[in-house]
């Protein structure tokens, strides 16, 4: 049977993944060790089952201006905080923009792209963090906007910097090889069916951005078929997380995990502070 199997690259036997990767895997679960990449919130991931697994699509979705784009950059910073190293892909804000974001998250300083002046303390203050960040093994891309351009880039960055998690923001921009030729619904369908094979392909973690359309945004309280091609995006994603701030309050957020693969659903809250775009005292609240 064995020697059946080793005449097909695609298919292992059950008795070679026994021994080759389960049997190491629960002894490392014997000394706590385990693959699952930490979002540095230990409530969100405990909500997942201990965070996000190589190979996982998590897909965080939210209103206009809702913080979802701040909090992939402060996922993805906690990451390369692990020195994991994470490619940023981004459709909306140059490098430089998402750069000053992290800035202001990691010195909890005003978000730089809104300044206008910076006193020289403040000057000397922020220098000190841009010296401090060079090390994070985290690279940015704002140009690129198709997936085979972006397929081969990753590949290329995978092969020197060893590549574990990558953030797209957001999906519903990225272009297929079709281009324009396609209906917006079947674009964003294939993007996510694309992503999704890459995550498997490559090994890696891939944390996705979607917006809701213009009828989502209608509603207070959006779930995943206010998004476009959501029945596509809903099926490649492993772990689902819709963002709701509260317009009464905005510095309160709910994070609602609406689906997770290795874990059940469930219901954190936590503070986000739009003028330091940043993500505090995040708590689970429900859990099913």
């Amino acid at each position: 049977f064995e020697n059946a199997h080793s005449q097909f690259t695609s298919f292992r036997s059950l008795s070679e993944i026994l021994e080759k990767d389960v049997k190491p895997a629960l002894l490392d679960l014997t000394i706590g060790k385990t693959d699952k990449i930490s979002t540095g919130f230990e409530a969100l991931d405990r909500t997942l089952g201990g965070g996000i697994a190589l190979s996982d699509v998590m897909l965080i979705a939210g209103l206009p201006s809702s913080g979802k784009s701040a909090f992939a950059l402060k996922l993805a910073t906690n990451i390369a905080e692990q020195s994991i190293p994470v490619a940023f892909l981004s459709g909306e804000m140059s490098d430089k923009e998402n750069v000053f974001r992290l800035i202001s998250q990691a010195s909890n300083f005003m978000n730089l792209n809104s300044a206008t002046y910076l006193a020289q303390s403040n000057h000397e203050f922020i220098l000190q963090w841009v010296e401090s960040l060079k090390q994070l093994p985290i690279s940015f891309d704002s140009k690129t906007t198709d997936l085979q351009t972006m397929t081969k880039n990753l590949r290329g960055l995978m092969a020197h910097s060893k590549v574990k998690v990558l953030v797209i923001d957001y999906i519903q921009l990225l272009t297929t090889s079709k281009g324009s030729k396609q209906v917006r619904h079947e674009r964003i369908s294939e993007a996510s069916q694309e992503v999704k094979r890459i995550a498997q392909e490559f090994g890696i973690a891939i944390i996705e951005v979607a917006q809701f359309n213009r009828e989502g945004a209608k509603s207070a309280l959006p779930t995943m078929f206010d998004l476009e091609g959501s029945g596509q995006l809903e099926k490649d994603a492993s772990i689902v997380i819709i963002l709701d701030r509260d317009e009464s309050d905005k510095s309160k957020l709910t994070f609602r995990v609406e689906k997770g693969r290795n874990s059940g659903l469930g219901k954190l809250q936590g503070e986000f502070t739009g003028m330091t775009l940043n993500f505090s005292e995040i708590r689970e609240v429900e859990r099913d």
